[in-house]
């Protein structure tokens, strides 16, 4: 039998929570477009200044890219309108990795607990206009992929591996619209061609 009781007090609070969100999201929009208009001259002009320099990295001979190759970068519609840009990189490394079986030992050759294992190490910057006057959103990814090759129906077919990498980085900052300039642009565009570390990045400190 159906409660009554419990009907009612889900049509009830699950109305409330979903204006309650649609409020809030309504609310982030609207600071971020007010933020937007106020200082959209320092936005446009830091992102055309990243996107310049990422095209000059990308027109480089690929002996000069190495060893991250290219330097991606997309803008993305977001329901926010925040004016989102991402820039991406990877580059690949191998490592030898520890066996987990331990049988090998029995075989009595300790080379054979260890093997050659590929890496994607990726970095990406999402920037955006911040729910915050007078700020920008920068969020910060860094991870890596272990990578390996399966044989399925006598086709190589490569794939990530589950591995979880201690090192792996995942931050959102606000930083602030004024100190926006081409040094800013140019530590960002260090950090995706691994010339630097996230401790070089200006916002991170």
């Amino acid at each position: 039998m159906t409660n009554w009781l419990e009907d009612a007090e889900q049509e009830s609070f699950g109305k409330k929570g979903k204006k309650r969100r649609d409020a809030g999201f309504l609310d982030r929009k609207i600071r971020i477009e007010k933020n937007y208009e106020a200082h959209k001259k320092e936005y446009n002009k830091f992102i055309k200044t990243l996107n310049e320099l990422v095209g000059r990295v990308n027109r480089l001979p690929i002996k000069q890219k190495q060893p991250f190759g290219n330097i991606n970068l997309k803008f993305k519609e977001s329901k926010f309108n925040n004016k989102l840009n991402i820039y991406s990189s990877s580059k690949r490394y191998e490592k030898q990795l520890l066996k987990k079986t331990f049988f090998r030992l029995l075989e009595g050759t300790f080379t054979k607990l260890f093997a050659t294992s590929h890496f994607k190490h990726i970095r990406v910057v999402y920037v955006s206009v911040s729910s915050q006057n007078g700020k920008i959103g920068l969020e910060v990814k860094e991870t890596a992929l272990l990578k390996s090759k399966v044989v399925v129906d006598k086709e190589l077919v490569k794939k990530h591996d589950k591995y979880k990498d201690r090192k792996r980085f995942h931050e959102y900052f606000h930083y602030d619209m004024s100190k926006l300039n081409k040094d800013a642009a140019m530590q960002i565009v260090n950090w995706l061609a691994f010339k630097n570390e996230l401790k070089d990045l200006p916002f991170t400190n």
